[in-house]
C-alpha cells in the first residue's frame, strides 16, 4: 500500500512541480542583476546631447557659464556606439522606473561646481571659473553596477 501511495503522490507531485517551474519563467519585471549599462548620455533640457560616455572615456565635456545653471537629463544606454556619435535615442533609458538603483556623482573639486539631483535629472552650477571633473556611477544599494570615466566640466567666467 505504501508503494501505491508513493506512486500516486509522485504522479501528482511531478506535474505540479513542472507547472510551478514553468509558471515562474513568465515575463515579469527584469531582475536588478539584469540591468545592463554600457554608457551615459547627458542632454540639456531641450534634448541636445552635451556629452556621452563610451567605454573608458567621454565624447564631449560639460561647458557652462559661472552662476548660470545647466539642467541635465541623464540617460543610460545598454549599447555603446561604435562611432563618436551617441547611441540612438531609442537605446536610451533612465533610472526613473528603476527604484532600486541610484545615480551617484563625485566631484573632484566641489568648489568649482555644484551638482543637485540624481537618478535621471540634475542641475549643475558653476561657482567659479575653473575646470574640474565629475565621476558618475550607478549603484544598487551599496553595490556599484556601473562606473563611468570622469567627465570634464569647464566653468567659464
Amino acid at each position: 500500500m505504501n508503494g501505491r501511495i508513493s506512486l500516486v503522490l509522485l504522479h501528482r507531485l511531478v506535474p505540479a512541480l513542472a507547472f510551478l517551474f514553468v509558471a515562474g519563467c513568465g515575463e515579469g519585471p527584469t531582475p536588478p542583476d539584469d540591468l545592463e549599462i554600457d554608457g551615459i548620455v547627458l542632454t540639456d533640457a531641450a534634448g541636445v546631447v552635451q556629452a556621452h560616455s563610451h567605454a573608458d572615456h567621454w565624447h564631449g565635456a560639460l561647458e557652462i557659464q559661472r552662476d548660470q545653471p545647466l539642467e541635465l537629463r541623464i540617460y543610460l544606454t545598454s549599447r555603446g556606439s561604435p562611432t563618436t556619435e551617441p547611441p540612438p535615442p531609442q537605446d536610451w533609458f533612465t533610472l526613473q522606473d528603476e527604484p532600486a538603483y541610484t545615480l551617484r556623482v563625485t566631484l573632484r573639486d566641489p568648489t568649482v561646481v555644484t551638482w543637485q539631483g540624481e537618478r535621471y535629472e540634475a542641475t549643475i552650477t558653476g561657482t567659479r571659473a575653473a575646470t574640474t571633473t565629475a565621476r558618475l556611477y550607478v549603484q544598487e544599494g551599496d553595490r556599484t553596477v556601473y562606473d563611468a570615466a570622469s567627465i570634464v566640466i569647464v566653468v567659464n567666467p
